[in-house]
């Protein structure tokens, strides 16, 4: 059984009735979200793109990877690249999924998509009527990862996705030297 709570227009709530695998009963609220995308846009030089936005529910301001909500059943990466043009003003030519990940599972099923954007281009902003964005700035990969050792960068999807992109870049690290070391053996 379900019943609506609350019509939102970012979620929806609902109260559910479900058996859990223990076989007890219980009534869940739950949030209805319908996805989101979030970005590192990685430069060159190794840079990031990081915005400091208002974050009214957490009290202030908060460092984030630039990152919103799917339009209704709009695809991943569709949002992933409207959300960076609208947030960043920046396009990107290549895009890597690196995960996706549930934000809140116990009460929520928003689900955000992690995606590494490269091939960068400056172009327009296009900031939403309620997004209030007080800084773009581009840092070094490894400064936004010690940003998050010191607390600096605490938002859990602009965390584990600068975290995904150390990884991904490090196995690419790891390819090449492969293939460079294969290619002087057969030289």
């Amino acid at each position: 059984m379900t019943k609506k709570v609350y019509r939102g227009r970012v979620v929806n709530v609902v109260q559910e009735k479900v058996r859990l695998g223990n076989g007890h009963e219980v009534t869940l609220d739950i949030m209805r979200h319908p996805g989101a995308a979030a970005i590192v846009a990685l430069n060159r030089k190794r840079e990031v793109i990081l915005i400091l936005q208002h974050r009214h529910a957490a009290g202030g301001l908060l460092w984030e990877i630039p990152a919103g909500k799917r339009d209704g059943e709009e695809d991943h990466l569709l949002c992933a690249k409207r959300e960076l043009e609208e947030e960043a003003g920046v396009v990107a030519t290549h895009w890597t999924r690196l995960t996706d990940i549930f934000t809140v599972p116990g009460f929520c099923d928003e689900k955000i998509a992690l995606f590494l954007a490269e091939g960068l281009t400056q172009t327009r902003i296009k900031h939403d009527d309620d997004e209030w964005i007080e800084e773009i700035r581009s840092v070094a990969l490894e400064e936004a990862l010690e940003w998050i050792d010191d607390g600096t960068l605490i938002d859990a999807k602009s965390c584990t996705a600068l975290l995904m992109v150390e990884r991904c870049l490090r196995k690419r690290r790891l390819l090449e030297g492969d293939k460079s070391r294969a290619k002087k053996l057969k030289g």
